[in-house]
């Protein structure tokens, strides 16, 4: 069993948390910030990114780091435009769990840290429940 190489992550209100380098490094930011920095034990700075949503946006990272989506075919674009508002089993569950506040603070964080898996799953996400409000 090794042990995978980890990164500190530091939020604006100066929570720190400790997570799998690889699963980071799906953000785009981070992966940029980290090399800047180079190899080193510093907390890489986040300032826009919030306490309470950092651990939400990792465990969205870890999952579909760990569970990663098969490509889909490109000439199914009707079926697919029928399917633009569904969602995946665990994505469904991971956004029916956070409250507005914390849906848009993670659309916030996804886009700071450049994650566009998270950034479109909140964006439909929050067309969802415009759409369910106009019907």
């Amino acid at each position: 069993f090794t042990k995978m190489a980890t990164i500190k992550l530091e939020t604006g209100d100066n929570v720190t948390l400790e997570i799998e380098k690889d699963v980071a490094l799906r953000s785009e930011t981070i992966k940029g910030m980290l090399e800047d920095l180079g190899d080193t034990d510093m907390a890489v700075p986040l300032p826009n990114v919030t306490g309470p949503v950092l651990p939400k946006v990792m465990e969205s990272a870890k999952f579909h780091h760990e569970n990663p989506q098969p490509e889909e075919e490109k000439d199914e674009e009707a079926e697919k435009k029928d399917r633009v508002l569904e969602f995946l089993p665990w994505d469904k569950e991971f956004i029916d769990a956070v409250d507005q506040d914390m849906l848009f603070g993670l659309m916030l964080a996804a886009n700071y840290l450049d994650m566009k898996p998270l950034l479109d799953l909140t964006a439909k996400a929050v067309a969802v429940k415009i759409k369910d409000k106009d019907a």
